[in-house]
């Protein structure tokens, strides 16, 4: 199933940031040259409707990523990386990794997200 019907079907139009909960748009156009966008001033993840899902998938994460490196504190762009990796260098890395992870070892993290609480 395409995860915008995934999202759909379970009824998931936000995302829980605890500060803050982002909400999940499919749209059918965005910036030029946009897949997706992550506005934190607005607290809105925007992606364009016409992707396939697998791209859908990894451009989701990558987005939740850069919501998780906000939460965190990463939030400059320090384009001239006086200060290590861009926001967006370890989004694309992060996001990446968690995504292999995932789909390399589905019942590990179907087990960590269940709870009794």
């Amino acid at each position: 199933m395409h995860i915008f019907d995934e999202l759909a079907a379970r009824e998931i139009t936000s995302v829980d940031l605890g500060f803050a909960r982002y909400s999940l748009r499919i749209m059918e156009t965005l910036h030029v040259d946009e897949w997706a966008h992550t506005d934190t001033d607005a607290h809105e993840i925007c992606l364009r409707c016409d992707l396939d899902d697998g791209p859908a998938r990894e451009f989701l994460m990558h987005e939740l990523t850069h919501c998780v490196l906000e939460v965190v504190g990463y939030t400059g762009q320090d384009d001239n990386k006086l200060h290590g990796d861009t926001n967006e260098d370890m989004t694309t890395t992060l996001s990446r990794g968690f995504l292999l992870l995932v789909r390399l070892n589905p019942d590990l993290m179907a087990a960590l997200c269940e709870s009794d609480a």
